[in-house]
């Protein structure tokens, strides 16, 4: 059965409908183009699965709450970049902080800065999917 977590992928509906749809059965939101879906128990947070989703071009904006076994994360893939960054569902992006120094730990800043970058990205491009609903 594997290691279980709440996870939620926001993508086009074409990427839902042909690759994504078996995985999050519950749709939360739809509007044109665009979907929002969950799965309450995701195994292992699919992480075999988003590299291969990453690989195929899929563009997506994911993120997991806590398995057994690791952290809560989000995840963005704008078609051609994958990054994730540790996320906390009801504080957002975590950076590690020094404890000595007082700083944030520079590869952990890196990290969340190439992660909102590459969502940034991706979210153009689902706002865009919604926009050509309203163009209609």
């Amino acid at each position: 059965m594997g290691d279980r977590c709440y996870m939620e992928i926001q993508c086009s509906r074409e990427h839902y409908e042909s690759v994504l749809r078996e995985y999050f059965i519950e749709i939360l939101e739809e509007d044109g183009d665009y979907v929002k879906a969950a799965d309450p128990e995701a195994n292992y947070a699919y992480t075999n699965e988003i590299e291969e989703w990453a690989d195929q071009g899929l563009i997506f904006i994911a993120y997991h709450d806590v398995g057994d076994n690791y952290g809560g994360y989000e995840i963005a893939c704008d078609g051609k970049e994958l990054c994730d960054a540790p996320h906390h569902r009801d504080r957002g992006l975590v950076v590690k902080i020094d404890e000595e120094t007082g700083q944030p730990v520079s590869e952990g800043l890196q990290q969340v800065q190439k992660l909102l970058e590459i969502r940034q990205r991706a979210t153009r491009h689902l706002d865009s999917l919604r926009a050509a609903k309203a163009g209609k």
